[in-house]
């Protein structure tokens, strides 16, 4: 239940108005009783705007580079014998391989050191057997492309480039070998295999279709921001759709964008609910980038609560009548919906006075229990609420055109019309408390919400059988992160 102290300081100016009106419907008959009406009550709710919802996920370079570099160490491939072909390879790790992202790909710089020795036998005599070998370090990076397909699983396709920085030729004795087409085959079989690991590693890294599918299952479930105001975020998504790749310097960032219906409830004792949720949908890219969100919050005034508000406010407060020599007390207020419109019940004491404005004594004060009926309008511009179409009810006004039809002359009316229930200040009270519970707050499988809200509006306020339900639309930035 949400306390509203911004808010209910108001109250006192704009009851007045309803206070005054309804007690002056009282001379005549010693009592006037009246029933409400009844009419079928509808629940009202304003549309929720769609919004949407950024689901990002990271892979960071550290990671992989960790596990990279953890899985190749020192000698990479060793050709340790002569048969064959007179040739020796040995290839070696010279460095840690390091990587750098650039649109949908990562860059993999893998520096090796590579040692190779021939062999020359003229004449096939081995005493004259000629050996040489030969230091080279040329430049070998790995383009992995990322690509997500429609069923949220990762698709990665690497590819070795491989550049000499010196022609890799052996000169033994007379001879001149290329030897380029035999170590590009090694390198290239080296490169495969370290290729093939950094698929894994993203693989490890990234389980993008697990990660997506918990948050989407997650997010459907109402989520309890704070428990003492008994807030909860419901979203309703509708399409899920996968965002591009990009890179920062530091990690390779994708996700997802959800269209969702948002609105955050408050004043519940348990959670609200709400439907199972639906199957993970194919992955696409029609949504594009989340540009931010909109979410209505529903903020609920209990009528128990507003009624003993207004009972503080004008306890014991006379409002005095001298065209009709008489002074009006609300004793008890009560309010109920009626479809779109408030029904306020008064309970009130009329008390005779005399030509000076005093009670006179000893005269029994009548009673009386009327009802009216009013539209809540909200002013975005002025941040206000006010009461518009205000009417006795029907049974109300019979009863009072035979026993105190001057309270029909619209005063009452016009006094309610022109008050204001003023919610700038709570609004931006209420900014405050929503950024705090949308800063990192769990809501399991290892997710949580963040979120921060630009701007605040007022968009509707309705009745409802538990209370006046004042409806807020937030526009900010939205995101399920892990």
């Amino acid at each position: 239940m949400i306390n509203f102290p911004q808010t209910m300081r108001y109250l006192p100016y704009s009851v007045t108005f309803v206070v005054t009106i309804l007690l002056t419907s009282c001379s005549g008959p010693k009592n006037i009783l009246v029933e409400p009406s009844t009419t079928t009550f509808v629940n009202p709710s304003p549309e929720v705007p769609t919004s949407t919802v950024s689901i990002p996920i990271s892979i960071f370079f550290s990671a992989l580079e960790k596990e990279i570099n953890a899985a190749f160490q020192g000698v990479l491939y060793e050709d340790d014998s002569f048969e064959g072909d007179n040739l020796l390879v040995r290839v070696t790790k010279a460095g840690a391989f390091q990587i750098i992202g650039y649109g949908d790909s990562l860059m993999i710089t893998a520096p090796v050191h590579i040692w190779a020795k021939g062999r020359y036998v003229p004449g096939g005599i081995t005493a004259l057997t000629v050996e040489k070998d030969i230091s080279l370090k040329p430049i070998v990076t790995l383009s992995t492309r990322m690509k997500i397909r429609t069923d949220w699983g990762l698709e990665t396709k690497t590819t070795p480039h491989i550049a000499w920085q010196e022609s890799p030729v052996l000169e033994v004795g007379p001879l001149k070998i290329p030897i380029r087409r035999v170590l590009d085959a090694v390198l290239e079989r080296q490169l495969n295999r370290i290729g093939s690991e950094v698929d894994k590693a993203i693989a490890d890294q990234l389980e993008l279709r697990k990660e997506i599918e918990s948050a989407w299952k997650t997010v459907q479930m109402p989520m309890e921001l704070d428990k003492e105001r008994g807030a909860y975020l419901v979203l309703t998504p509708s399409a899920l759709a996968v965002q591009p790749f990009r890179a920062d310097g530091r990690a390779m960032h994708t996700g997802a964008v959800m269209q969702t219906k948002a609105r955050i409830v408050t004043g519940l004792t348990a959670p609200p609910v709400v439907a199972s949720p639906t199957p993970l949908p194919k992955a696409s890219s029609k949504l594009g980038d989340a540009k931010g969100f909109q979410v209505v919050f529903s903020v609920a005034i209990p009528y128990p609560q507003l009624a003993k508000e207004m009972q503080q406010a004008f306890a014991d407060e006379p409002f005095d009548f001298p065209d009709v020599s008489r002074r009006l007390l609300i004793d008890t207020w009560s309010f109920s919906p009626r479809g779109e419109r408030i029904q306020v019940g008064l309970d009130f004491r009329v008390l005779k006075l005399n030509k000076s404005g005093k009670v006179l004594e000893g005269k029994k004060p009548w009673k009386g229990h009327v009802f009216l009926t009013a539209k809540p309008v909200i002013d975005m511009a002025t941040k206000t609420m006010s009461f518009s179409d205000i009417q006795f009810e029907l049974k109300s006004k019979n009863a009072l055109l035979g026993a105190a039809a001057w309270m029909l002359n619209g005063r009452l009316e016009k006094a309610m019309a022109a008050e204001k229930f003023e919610f700038g200040s709570y609004l931006i009270e209420y900014k405050k408390m929503a950024d705090q519970m949308l800063q990192g707050y769990p809501i399991g499988g290892g997710l949580e919400v963040r979120g921060n809200l630009k701007q605040l509006d007022i968009l509707e306020a309705l009745p409802t059988q538990e209370g006046l339900i004042i409806y807020i639309k937030s526009i900010g930035i939205l995101e399920v992160k892990n």
